[in-house]
C-alpha cells in the first residue's frame, strides 16, 4: 500500500510540475530561441522520468489492466490536447470568479502543419476558465485615484458609483465598468489616468490609438484564408492577458477616418459594445463566437463632435479638465515615478530637481504649458540638476 501511495503522489507531482514561464509557453515552437527550446525539453523530460518511475513502483501488486489504464491516462495528459469542436477543454481550477470566453474549442487535429496545431492550441486557452480580476477594495481604488488625480473628480466619482452599484445590487466581486469616454483637452492626463486605473486594479491594459484608422482590420481582425489573418483586438488582448476582464483603452476615437474601406472602426466597436452581440461576438479568424461582455473599455477623445451618435449613446461621457496650477506638485511626482520606471530605477535614485528648475516648471505650467511640455522640460532639468532649465 505504501508503494501505491508513493507512486500516486509521484504521478500527481509529475502532472503538476511547473512548466517554463508563460511567455515561453505562449511562443510558437518555431519562434523559440535555442535556450527556450532547451528549457521546454528539460521540463518534458523530467515529467516523463517521474511518470515512468511512478509506473515502475506500481508494477508489484497491481493488475496489468490497471497499469495500462494509468499509462494511457498519463500519456494523454502529457501530450497536447486534440479537442473536437464539441469537446470541452479542461483547465486547472481557478480560485475566485472566472469565465470561459470561447465555448467552442478549435479542433487541433484538423491542421496538418505543426505550426497551425500549435497556434490553435494557443487560442484554445480561451476555452479554459479565465480569471475575472477584482483588484483591491473599492475604497482603496477610489482613494488612490483621488490622491494621484485630484482634478478628475467627475471620472473618479463615476467609477465609484458604478463599483458601488455592482457590489450592492449585482453582488459581483470582479471589476467591471460600463464603457466610458474621457473627453478633454490634449495633455490633461487622460491616458495616464486610464493606464493607472488598470495598474491599481491589476488589469492587463492595452493602449491602442485608432486615430486615422481607415479600416477596421486591426480592431475587428481578418478572416481565415488571408496570410495576415489575425483575431480581433479584444480577443488578442484576452489571450495576452489570460484574463476575462482586461482593460482596452482606445485613444483618439474622435480622429477615426471616415472612409468605409474594409469597414468602419466605429461600426465594429458598436457590435462589440452591444450586449446582445458582444456575448457572442463572431471572430472571423478563429471561426467561432467569443464572449466580450467582461471586457473593460475606456475611450479617449478631445472633441465629441466627430464621434458618431450611435457610439456616443453607448458611452458614459465624462468631461475631464486640465489640472490646476495647484496640482502641479502631484503631477511632477507622478512624472518622476514614470521616468524612474522607464529607466528601471527607484524614484529616490533620480537626480535631485533643482529649486530653480521647479520654479521654472511652475511658472511655465501657470502660463499654459501642456503636460507633455512639462514632462520634456522636467527630463531636461533632471539631466542638468545644478543648472536649472534654459
Amino acid at each position: 500500500m505504501a508503494r501505491i501511495l508513493m507512486a500516486a503522489g509521484l504521478a500527481a507531482w509529475a502532472q503538476d510540475l511547473p512548466p517554463p514561464s508563460r511567455e515561453i509557453m505562449q511562443t510558437p515552437r518555431h519562434l523559440r530561441s535555442p535556450e527556450q527550446r532547451a528549457e521546454v525539453r528539460a521540463w518534458q523530460k523530467q515529467r516523463r522520468t517521474y511518470q515512468r518511475l511512478a509506473l515502475g513502483w506500481l508494477r508489484d501488486g497491481i493488475t496489468d489492466e490497471w497499469i495500462s489504464s494509468l499509462a494511457d491516462r498519463i500519456s494523454r495528459q502529457s501530450r497536447p490536447q486534440a479537442n473536437s469542436e464539441s469537446s470541452p477543454v479542461q483547465g486547472a481550477p481557478i480560485a475566485g470568479p472566472s469565465r470561459i470566453v470561447m465555448a467552442s474549442p478549435i479542433d487541433v487535429t484538423a491542421h496538418a502543419s505543426r505550426e497551425k496545431r500549435e497556434e490553435s492550441e494557443r487560442w484554445n486557452r480561451l476555452a479554459r476558465p479565465l480569471p475575472l480580476l477584482s483588484g483591491p477594495f473599492r475604497e482603496t481604488i477610489i482613494a488612490t485615484l483621488h490622491q494621484e488625480f485630484p482634478w478628475m473628480e467627475a471620472a473618479i466619482g463615476r467609477i465609484d458609483s458604478e463599483l458601488a452599484l455592482r457590489q450592492r445590487a449585482a453582488g459581483e466581486p470582479w471589476f467591471h465598468l460600463r464603457p466610458m469616454l474621457l473627453l478633454g483637452p490634449p495633455s490633461c492626463g487622460k491616458s495616464r489616468f486610464a493606464r493607472r486605473l488598470g495598474e491599481i486594479v491589476g488589469l492587463h491594459t492595452r493602449m491602442m490609438s485608432v486615430g486615422g484608422s481607415s479600416d477596421s482590420r486591426e480592431m475587428g481582425g481578418t478572416a481565415r484564408g488571408w496570410s495576415s489573418a489575425i483575431p480581433s483586438a479584444p480577443v488578442r488582448l484576452m489571450l495576452e492577458a489570460l484574463q476575462a476582464n482586461p482593460l482596452l483603452v482606445l485613444d483618439e476615437i474622435d480622429k477615426v477616418a471616415s472612409s468605409a474601406h474594409n469597414g468602419r472602426v466605429p461600426d465594429v466597436i458598436l457590435a462589440m459594445l452591444e450586449p446582445e452581440t458582444a456575448v457572442r461576438w463572431y471572430d472571423e479568424c478563429l471561426g467561432r463566437p467569443v464572449d466580450l461582455t467582461a471586457l473593460n473599455w475606456i475611450f479617449l477623445a478631445n472633441d465629441l463632435g466627430p464621434i458618431p451618435g450611435p457610439l456616443r449613446s453607448r458611452l458614459g461621457i465624462v468631461q475631464v479638465d486640465r489640472p490646476a496650477p495647484a496640482h502641479l506638485g502631484i503631477v511632477l511626482d507622478a512624472m518622476l515615478r514614470d521616468i524612474a520606471a522607464e529607466l528601471g530605477l527607484e524614484a529616490e535614485r533620480l537626480p535631485r530637481l533643482h529649486p530653480a528648475a521647479r520654479d521654472y516648471l511652475e511658472r511655465g505650467f501657470a502660463r499654459g504649458a501642456s503636460l507633455r511640455q512639462v514632462r520634456a522640460a522636467l527630463e531636461r532639468a533632471l539631466a542638468v540638476p545644478e543648472q536649472g532649465v534654459h
